[in-house]
């Protein structure tokens, strides 16, 4: 840990500085009862807020996932959160320098320097009337097409929870693996009879699988139709990987073994994957997604956001990144707020199997966030 630099002082134009960072706990319901992961069941899906005001009178809103042992713990991240906090304190909101000097003060923790550049868009964006995507280029795309998610649980309630989306208008559905083979291809073959037809499938095996005991697996679902097939194996085996890639009918894709630019562009150049998961917290903000799509349009990999189990806000936030990329090869996972009960914010509008891309923060959230039980944590 270090002290964070001074940003440049090139800019001629007065900037805002940051007076006060304060944090929030959240420990939002899961609507789906018996909700359940590689992990086992999931009852609740914490989040801390990072609230961060400057001296012109604006607020930004950060949202940080803290669902152990994928993420952090709620105590540990809000550790981080007063750590960076308190070397803001005074500076210019100048976005890049102040990403730059999180990244130098504090090795690791990208998802904490993200949630922070979530609040530093919104107030920059609140103070120049416009929104995020506007400040990040401008909107390409007004509706992006986005999947849901179906837990891992028996064949019945997973074909169950799936056909439920595909009546809500979802034309992408992605399912969870276990790696039981004959429990995998059972969940897949109910899953696809729940569809129908109509629906693009995507399974994720979070590594479960050795290499061969994937193709093997893979082979046995084929009638099923699935388009892709994420993280078969485990990111410590990118052979394996590349084994599978070619050895499979369908797409298959990286997730946990996309988690920098330096390995998607690994992957791109091993031709190990067709697609790559992108995450921004996992990434630690835009600029990270930004040159990872670069490395996937150079490489000719698809890619897409993957799934955050956090309030509407942030989906909001990733939908108006997305809206400004390039192409749209494939639905994004912006979705899963309507999983939780208990979200004080509600989130952006989803209507068959579609995001319309919010213009700005809206008021409701910003009346929600006022009821949040706030820590000033530096000032």
């Amino acid at each position: 840990m270090t002290a964070m630099p001074d940003p440049p002082t090139t800019a001629t134009t007065p900037a805002p500085r940051i007076v006060r960072v304060s944090a929030a706990v959240l420990e939002p319901a899961v609507r789906v009862a018996g909700w359940s992961l590689v992990t086992g069941h999931v009852p609740r899906l914490p989040c801390v807020a990072v609230k961060v005001e400057t001296d012109d009178g604006h607020a930004g809103l950060g949202l940080i996932g803290a669902l152990h042992p994928f993420d952090a713990p709620a105590g540990a991240i809000r550790e981080c959160v007063a750590f960076l906090g308190a070397r803001l304190i005074g500076r210019e909101l100048r976005i890049a320098p102040l990403m730059t000097g999180m990244a130098q003060a504090l090795f690791g923790f990208p998802e904490v320097r993200a949630g922070f550049e979530m609040a530093f868009h919104e107030i920059a964006a609140r103070a120049g009337g416009c929104g995020i995507a506007f400040m990040l280029g401008g909107r390409r795309h007004d509706r992006l097409p986005v999947s849901r998610m179906v837990s891992l649980q028996s064949p019945e309630l997973m074909a169950r929870a799936a056909a439920d989306l595909a009546a809500d208008g979802f034309r992408v559905v992605k399912f969870k693996l276990g790696g039981d083979a004959d429990l995998d291809v059972a969940r897949a073959q109910a899953v696809r009879a729940a569809v129908g037809d109509g629906v693009r499938l995507t399974a994720d095996a979070n590594g479960r699988y050795g290499a061969k005991s994937a193709i093997a697996a893979i082979g046995r679902m084929d009638a099923c139709a699935i388009d892709i097939v994420e993280q078969p194996v485990p990111r410590e085996d990118p052979e394996g990987l590349r084994m599978v890639t070619h050895a499979v009918r369908p797409l298959v894709e990286a997730d946990e073994s996309a988690g920098s630019p330096a390995e998607i562009a690994r992957l791109g150049r091993d031709r190990s994957v067709d697609s790559v998961v992108l995450r921004l917290p996992r990434l630690g903000g835009v600029a990270a997604v930004q040159e990872c799509v670069a490395i996937c349009r150079a490489f000719g990999l698809r890619y897409r956001f993957g799934v955050c189990f956090l309030p509407g806000p942030f989906q909001a936030f990733a939908a108006q990144v997305a809206s400004t990329l390039p192409d749209l090869p494939l639905a994004h996972e912006l979705a899963e707020h309507a999983l939780l009960d208990g979200d004080p914010f509600g989130g952006p509008e989803v209507r068959d199997g579609w995001m319309t891309v919010p213009e700005r923060v809206g008021p409701s959230w910003l009346d929600a966030r006022q009821s949040l039980d706030w820590a000033v944590l530096a000032s």
